[in-house]
């Protein structure tokens, strides 16, 4: 994808590809995103976006759920609920 490229569905979008490229500040948006590739590479501010299409939840702790259950996406780093303190994963 091409910087500032945006990919906006309403419903669902299946990406499969040998090689995913998303350059700086591109978006793919959709309620669901399932994207098999061997490899996904994300440059800076590059976004995929399921925000406010599950559930609402109540959360007292910015990226800890209330029962304990980290929130995020995979991404290869560590996700929502990790303790970034002593780079462990979440619950």
């Amino acid at each position: 994808m091409q910087a500032q490229a945006e990919i906006i569905h309403t419903k669902e979008i299946k990406l499969e590809a040998s090689d995913i490229m998303m350059r700086y500040s591109s978006l793919i948006q959709a309620d669901s995103i399932n994207i098999s590739a061997g490899t996904l590479h994300m440059e800076g501010e590059a976004t995929l976006d399921t925000a406010g299409r599950g559930k609402p939840q109540t959360i007292i702790n910015p990226g800890v759920d209330p029962a304990g259950n980290g929130l995020g996406a995979g991404h290869g780093g560590y996700g929502g609920g990790a303790d970034l303190a002593n780079y462990t994963s979440g619950n």
